[in-house]
């Protein structure tokens, strides 16, 4: 919170339970308080990055949001169902997508939203995809797109309209090298490698080379006891080159789990490093985020699966929770993916719940206060 609101808040709070003249305020200001005063005590001791209620702009329809990426300048890259929901019906047992003969969602499903105004830049992807998953911005600009009733990874070139590569078998389940069960996330790293989380049943990760060679695959489901190669729907992917570390949130074990990457030294490839929390410290992880800038993970979590309903939290690499974070006070947010902006400065949330998308902005760097851990 900024000093000059600090002072604002605490003067009023001090006079009254709830200013009535906020008001007065400066513009800037208003909205800011009313997050303060309307806010929980565990937000209060965070001071965590805060909602900027402004964005996006309230002219732009979505559905449930699934992907979200910053890219390299203002642009923010938004992938959502449209008019389509995931439901019980939707998958046949063997994972077969049942509603083929809707065909494909006829709204734009990709949509570029200027990170600072929340006005929409321009909207793609209408009569393409049937069920939205991941997005991913690569340091070329190519966008990545998983569509898990396709079973497919696409991916986009700079500004085109329709993708250069295509992997997996359309409506095709599978587990060999040639298809995938419902993919959740993709990861480019900067020599052009990539990694797939596949995702809902295949409960693995795999690695490509640049010219779409498989590379290795690893992870398991779990039998008996959970072990560091066990995965319960990997559902997010966040690359950290510096580390040559690429970390998975392993969706219902509550975790995130780390593994080497293998650009240094492909023979370590996807060997475990570490659980960068305990179980269940954070409830359920739905994504995550690595911010070079503070060095940090983000990851967002289902609020009903934490004991403060938070929506999302800051972590150390080595595993210590230093901010919890909001949405909103409310219980229909469900967060489903997380960026961060090249800065650092901003986030942007992906809410299937409300159907929207979220900013939070910070005006300090990340402090070292421990939450958890």
């Amino acid at each position: 919170m900024s000093p000059l609101l600090a002072a604002c808040a605490c003067a009023i709070l001090a006079v009254s339970v709830a200013y009535p003249y906020y008001r007065d305020l400066p513009e800037e200001l208003i909205y800011e308080y009313l997050a303060y005063r309307d806010a929980s005590k565990a937000q209060l001791e965070s001071q965590g990055p805060v909602v900027n209620p402004k964005w996006p702009s309230s002219s732009i329809k979505l559905g449930q949001v699934t992907g979200v990426e910053a890219g390299n300048g203002s642009d923010v890259f938004l992938f959502h169902r449209g008019s389509r929901r995931w439901e019980m019906e939707s998958f046949l047992p063997n994972n077969t997508y049942a509603q083929q003969n809707q065909g494909p969602i006829p709204e734009d499903t990709i949509i570029i939203v200027n990170g600072r105004t929340g006005k929409k830049v321009a909207s793609q992807g209408a009569n393409m995809f049937y069920l939205p998953h991941g997005l991913t911005l690569d340091s070329h600009g190519n966008l990545w797109v998983t569509d898990v009733a396709l079973h497919q990874v696409m991916r986009f070139p700079k500004d085109a309209k329709e993708p250069d590569v295509v992997l997996g078998v359309k409506f095709e389940p599978g587990s060999d090298d040639k298809h995938f069960c419902k993919p959740t996330d993709v990861a480019v790293a900067s020599n052009g490698d990539f990694f797939v989380s596949d995702g809902y049943c295949n409960s693995r990760i795999v690695k490509y080379s640049k010219e779409g060679e498989v590379l290795k695959t690893w992870g398991e489901k779990a039998s008996g006891s959970l072990t560091d190669m066990a995965l319960w729907i990997p559902h997010s992917l966040a690359l950290v080159e510096k580390e040559d570390m690429i970390c998975v949130a392993d969706r219902e074990d509550a975790r995130v789990q780390c593994f080497n990457a293998g650009l240094t030294d492909a023979t370590k490839t996807g060997q475990f490093i570490k659980t960068l929390f305990p179980q269940n410290a954070i409830g359920k992880v739905y994504a995550i985020a690595y911010d070079p800038t503070g060095d940090v993970i983000y990851a967002v979590v289902h609020p009903e699966t934490n004991k403060n309903h938070a929506r999302g939290y800051t972590i150390s690499l080595d595993g210590k929770g230093l901010e919890e974070w909001w949405i909103d006070n409310t219980h229909q947010s469900l967060p489903h993916d997380v960026s961060v902006s090249r800065d650092g400065s901003d986030i942007y949330v992906g809410d299937i719940g409300r159907e929207t998308a979220v900013k939070l902005e910070r005006s300090y760097p990340v402090e070292s206060k421990t939450y958890m851990g």
